[in-house]
């Protein structure tokens, strides 16, 4: 799974990358530590100082230095955000780590499946779930109300939606080819699919 998860990182940009993991850990909306965020949000100490920086520069985290010896510092979404964008930052915490568990879930389902031999019905099971999963996406647009207003998002929005994307792809090419009979058995699927479509009447 970790390996998937490198492999989108090394595709999608890297600063849009960092913010979206970064903004992830504010899901609960409550305030994190410097250590905190340092042990969860895996990137250089200079690329999460610059990420934070910015943040707090934009208006989107507020910083706070408790007094002590040593001071500490913590960051928190910033409660004077635009409604529709810090509730927007909380659900897409939560939405993607549903997601990994859910394509973790999935993996480890294709390693029981060749176990038991059961290769056919993990194969009709993993396209149905590709087609669930582009609904899933369809309706995760249509319920996050993120406007014209909110330009400066996009990005974001466009870098969590493309993680996503690619995470279901990668997994479900990871789990149908898990060995080569589910492979095999995969690509005569895909074969006969390809057939049916090139059979329908074109308009």
């Amino acid at each position: 799974m970790m390996t998937i998860i490198n492999l989108i990182k090394e595709i999608l940009e890297p600063g849009n990358y960092t913010t979206m993991q970064v903004l992830r850990q504010f899901k609960d909306t409550q305030p994190k530590s410097w250590q905190q965020l340092e042990a969860t949000v895996k990137v250089s100490t200079a690329t999460l100082s610059k990420t934070l920086n910015a943040l707090v520069e934009r208006g989107v985290l507020k910083k706070q230095v408790i007094v002590g010896f040593p001071p500490r510092t913590q960051y928190m979404l910033n409660p004077d955000l635009d409604k529709a964008v810090f509730n927007f930052l909380v659900f897409q915490g939560k939405y993607m780590d549903q997601v990994e568990n859910y394509a973790q879930t999935f993996l480890d389902l294709a390693q029981q499946h060749v176990k038991e031999g059961s290769y056919a019905e993990f194969v009709d099971l993993a396209i149905k779930q590709f087609n669930q999963t582009m609904l899933r996406d369809v309706v995760s647009e249509v319920r996050v109300p993120i406007t014209s207003k909110h330009q400066s998002w996009h990005s974001l929005l466009a870098t969590q939606r493309a993680y996503i994307l690619l995470l279901d792809y990668f997994v479900l090419v990871e789990a149908l080819t898990v060995d080569s009979k589910m492979q095999s058995l995969a690509l005569k699927f895909l074969a006969a699919t390809q057939k049916e479509v090139e059979a329908m009447p074109r308009a």
